[in-house]
């Protein structure tokens, strides 16, 4: 059972972009002996959802119609809606599941939870894998209705400005928001503002899919070489650590836009390794510059955590599941987006 925990978690937070934390179930205890033997059984909060994950880890599939006995049992047992959960399964078991309501995830390949009115197959599975991303200018855009003031003014103008784009390429981005549906821009006379709707919890669930890691290139390199690296804000599991009880790497990391980088690559001096040691600093080379939105020498906690969502490791999951107590997607959202405005220079 404990293989299929990690791809569970790595599937709802690839198809949902939530962070789900599965915990054993104590009341397992109170089940029927061929039931404890059987399965395996966690519990976890889905959109505020107290949802029990059922595991099947048997060679051989049962049929959907004893399998929905069982699990109405375990679920009056239980008091929470069930998930069954199967590393593999037949086509015709899956569509049998559906015509019982059988709630079940079968990760990296499909997921049905009718409860939340949720049904993500395989061929939109492999959609959600490449979807048309926003553009680098576009996602700067979100990240800065993320991070600021709700309250702020987002023309293109302003925008241009603060961001260090012309108001031309701004312009774009407002066109690619707006054909993609993400926030939501009006006319005010001749110019355009940029705003997004008062439920951010909503704002995010719009956007997530349209967001993609800002990092393109990882490389390591003497550490002399970066000559202002101490200017360069922390990144990666460095900047990680500073946000919650994951171990620190034993060597720094960094982040750099490309115009840096290239700055970096030109200087004297400059050296690269296959992988990281003693007086050697990893450097992350972002689409955008992470400065824009840094804080206290550390990127912001919002492409922190896009940076490292894809990374299948238990501790940087857990990490994560800390750095965004109150993430977009959860009731404590509010609290979540005053303390990144706190410490986000993205409007300043």
């Amino acid at each position: 059972m404990a293989h299929l925990l990690l791809p569970t978690k790595t599937y709802l937070r690839e198809a949902l972009g939530l962070q789900v934390v599965l915990s054993p179930w104590a009341g397992a205890q109170t089940l029927p002996p061929f039931l404890r033997d059987t399965y395996g059984f966690h519990e976890g909060v889905l959109l505020g959802h107290r949802l029990l994950f059922i595991f099947d880890t048997a060679a051989d599939e049962i049929s959907a119609a004893r399998l929905s006995k069982q699990l109405a049992q375990v679920e009056a047992k239980a008091g929470a809606s069930v998930v069954y959960v199967r590393e593999r399964m037949t086509p015709i078991n899956r569509r049998r599941l559906i015509e019982h309501k059988v709630s079940f995830i079968v990760p990296s390949s499909q997921l049905y939870l009718p409860m939340l009115g949720m049904d993500l197959r395989e061929h939109v599975r492999r959609l959600r894998q490449k979807p048309e991303q926003l553009g680098v200018v576009a996602q700067m855009l979100v990240l800065d209705l993320l991070l600021g003031e709700p309250a702020a003014v987002r023309t293109p103008t302003l925008l241009a400005a603060r961001l260090g784009y012309s108001k031309m390429t701004i312009g774009r981005a407002f066109d690619e928001l707006e054909a993609a549906g993400v926030g939501e821009v009006r006319r005010q006379g001749r110019e355009r503002l940029l705003d997004r709707a008062d439920d951010v919890q909503a704002f995010w669930a719009q956007v997530w899919p349209w967001l993609s890691s800002p990092v393109k290139e990882r490389h390591f390199v003497k550490a002399a070489a970066l000559g202002a690296a101490a200017g360069h804000p922390v990144a990666g599991e460095a900047a990680l650590a500073r946000h919650t009880m994951l171990a620190a790497p034993p060597w720094p990391v960094v982040a750099l836009d490309r115009t840096a980088w290239q700055l970096a690559r030109n200087a004297p001096g400059f050296e690269e390794y296959p992988e990281g040691g003693t007086g050697i600093t990893e450097v992350e080379v972002w689409t955008y510059p992470p400065d824009l939105f840094a804080r206290d020498g550390v990127v912001d906690s919002v492409s922190l955590w896009l940076s490292l969502a894809a990374i299948a490791d238990e501790r940087v999951e857990a990490a994560l599941d800390t750095l965004l107590k109150g993430p977009p997607w959860s009731k404590d959202w509010p609290s979540f987006a005053t303390t990144l405005r706190r410490t986000s220079t993205s409007t300043r």
